[in-house]
Formats: structure tokens, sequence, C-alpha cells
């Protein structure tokens, strides 16, 4: 879970004044379990990155003057009758990273190192042949072929049968 930095991201570990990641180097978190992050479309990390990003600004900016949540730094100030967390993990998470990545090259070697990282950051969703999978279908019935995307919008309809109609 830790070597998947955007998603370690959130409303717990970064700084409630920083309304819209402006202070991350990632950016606003993906809001993916971390074993999901390079399982699905970069279209869609995407879409969950702008949804987190609007619902987390909406949150902070609101809880901006609860508990001195606005002042720069008050987590490294003695805690008292405020209610600030006091993670740091922005601090070391880039830390944390390099450490994990070379465990397993440390622990199961250079060559299997490499297949683990391979696969952990395969996606299979960006590739050629799956990227049409989810996209359109086609149907035939009663003379009328009807091609759909994915949320049955209609690309395109047409007859399949020659004849003209005559009213006889």
């Amino acid at each position: 879970m830790t070597l998947e930095i955007n998603h370690n991201l959130g409303l717990t570990n970064t700084p409630i004044f920083d309304l819209y990641y402006q202070l991350e180097p990632y950016g606003s978190p993906a809001m993916l379990p971390p074993v999901m992050f390079n399982k699905v479309s970069k279209s869609l990390i995407k879409n969950f990155k702008k949804m987190s990003l609007k619902n987390d600004a909406i949150l902070k900016r609101s809880l901006r003057n609860i508990a001195g949540y606005g002042t720069q730094n008050i987590s490294r100030t003695p805690h008292g009758a405020n209610l600030v967390y006091d993670n740091f993990d922005s601090v070391t998470r880039d830390k944390i990273t390099n450490l994990k990545t070379e465990k397993i090259f440390e622990v199961f070697g250079e060559n299997l190192g490499d297949l683990i990282t391979f696969y952990k950051n395969l996606n299979i969703r960006e590739q050629e042949g799956n990227k049409a999978y989810l996209v359109s279908y086609e149907n035939n019935i009663e003379g009328v072929q009807n091609v759909l995307d994915m949320f049955s919008n209609n690309i395109y309809s047409t007859t399949t049968i020659n004849k003209t109609f005559s009213g006889i």
C-alpha cells in the first residue's frame, strides 16, 4: 500500500489549509484501493482525482476555522485545545516508498524484483487489445442493426434488409 503514493493522500494526512492540494507534488488523491490503482484506465483515475479534488476542497473549506485548522503549521505546535492531527506522512512518504522498493529487490533479488514491480505496474486496461472491449457492442433485431456504447447510447443504427417496404 505504501508504494502507491497517490493512494496514500487524503483528508487525514494532508494539511487542511491546502484546499486544492497545491502543496502536494502528486496532486489530489485518486481515492482508489492500492491494488486497483494500476488496473483501471488513466481516464478513470483522472475522473476520480477531479471528483476527490472538488469534494475535499468543499470539506476543507468548511472546516478551515474549526479548531485552528486554518493556521499554517499548527500541527507542529504543542497541542492544547486544538484538535489538529499531527501526521507528518507527507514529509516521509518518498523515503518510505524508496525503502519499500529497495526492500523488494533486496529480499527477492534483481530478476524477481523486476518481475514483481512489472506486474505491480502492469495496467491491462491500457493495452491495445483491451481498449475497445467495453466501448461498444452491436445487436441485430428484426433487420435493424444498433451499435451502442458502454452507456447504452446509440452510436449508429442501420437496416440490414435491402428490400424496400411495400404496403401490401
